[in-house]
């Protein structure tokens, strides 16, 4: 019975799942076994825990119980987890994919229980539509350059991106945090299949602030420039200002010619709203990642 209802619930929300997570559990019967009876038996616990709270004593003793159980639950699971092959990692899916996943499994679910091979047919349709567009991505990621600046707060993270190969630029924190990556970066890269990444991607000429991706010309900031404006401006598709540096964007307009500024999430919020209203009175492009996410541009 436990089984029969863990594959249920499984098959039901696999696509949602890969769309949100990019990941299957292929132990998945193994972990829900123990996980769906002790989770019902800490729920219960918890109960116990809110009703009898008032009693120093006895609420004292379910918390810890309910602790022990907790921990139980979850280093089980973390050592199923380390097994080899537990996890299905990086699948890309986007909406298209995760509704022809769902009719995929309701016209199969449909054909097992009415035995009408129409349904079966319908299923094959889809399946075919589902390895079409996932045939489409890849051929896509093939061909790809994007820069993108991540919405990670506190924090710098740039991506150059070449095909399924990425040069990252950023805080060295975020090579290591293993809960900053799964949360603000990883699920970009697996969308987008970077499998890669490199410290000299094809196409990239990097000096000091300055590089040059494919045609497109960046300047990265992120501290206080001295300068005097120059006979003639210097051209740049954008410019990146990160980590709260003491410039003034009319300073920069008088140095560049650049129309699209980016203000990443490293940046004090009060200096973006002020760098914002200085770039409104210039008639300059600007583009807030705290405001309004993530920083995406096709490079050719």
């Amino acid at each position: 019975m436990m089984v029969a209802v863990t594959s249920a619930a499984q098959i039901l929300t696999f696509p949602v799942c890969i769309y949100y997570f990019h990941q299957f559990p292929l132990l998945f019967l193994i972990t829900n076994i123990v996980a769906v009876p002790l989770s019902t038996i800490i729920l219960y616990t918890e109960i116990f825990l809110v009703a009898f709270s008032w009693i120093p004593l006895v609420g004292v003793y379910i918390g810890k119980v309910t602790s022990w159980l907790v921990g139980i639950m979850n280093q089980f699971i973390l050592q199923v987890n380390k097994l080899p092959f537990a996890v299905w990692d990086q699948i890309p899916a986007n909406v298209l994919s995760t509704w022809l996943l769902y009719a995929v499994v309701i016209f199969i679910v449909g054909w097992l229980l009415n035995k009408n091979s129409k349904l079966l047919r319908i299923s094959l349709v889809c399946l075919t539509g589902f390895v079409f567009v996932h045939a489409v991505i890849s051929w896509k990621v093939k061909s790809q350059q994007k820069i993108i600046v991540y919405n990670v707060p506190q924090h710098r993270a740039i991506d150059l991106v070449n095909g399924s190969n990425y040069q990252f630029i950023g805080d060295s924190i975020l090579l290591q945090d293993g809960l900053l990556q799964n949360f603000h970066l990883k699920p970009a890269r697996i969308a987008l299949q970077l499998n890669k990444r490199t410290d000299s991607i094809e196409g990239l000429f990097k000096t000091g602030g300055f590089l040059q991706f494919a045609n497109t010309k960046v300047v990265l900031i992120d501290q206080a420039l001295s300068f005097e404006a120059p006979a003639e401006k210097i051209n740049a598709d954008i410019i990146i200002i990160s980590k709260s540096p003491r410039v003034y964007i009319k300073d920069l307009a008088a140095v560049f010619n650049c129309s699209q500024y980016v203000f990443d999430a490293s940046n004090s919020l009060w200096k973006i709203e002020k760098w914002k209203e200085d770039c409104d009175k210039l008639n300059l492009r600007r583009h807030s990642i705290p405001e309004q996410g993530a920083f995406v541009l096709d490079v050719e």
